[in-house]
């Protein structure tokens, strides 16, 4: 089943975006991270952080979302953890948050 974006109708708690900026920190490859809720079929939605990697750095891109994976359960999150391509970026934009590892949110 798709999953569908869904609109975003509040922004998560603070330390949500910050824990998963705290891990992705540890892998340089990640260019970008978006957060969104999503659902498959009938389901309710749920959170989903989409992560951009660098094409030519990908070796370690299944235990970048293995991370993100446990850092949202650790969080009570029951996230879906998706690899961005360049394609989607624009579609995710408009109802989601993309925030930046590197860089320390206000």
């Amino acid at each position: 089943t798709p999953l569908e974006i869904v609109e975003l109708t509040s922004e998560p708690a603070d330390h949500v975006l910050d824990n998963v900026a705290a891990v992705l920190r540890n892998f340089n490859e990640v260019e970008s991270a978006v957060y969104a809720l999503a659902r498959r079929g009938s389901a309710a939605p749920k959170p989903v952080f989409s992560l951009r990697i660098h094409a030519a750095y990908r070796s370690r891109t299944v235990e970048i979302l293995d991370c993100v994976r446990q850092a949202a359960t650790a969080m009570g999150l029951d996230a879906e953890v998706l690899l961005l391509d360049k394609t989607h970026v624009q579609s995710l934009r408009t109802n989601s948050i993309v925030f930046f590892p590197w860089r320390r949110r206000a």
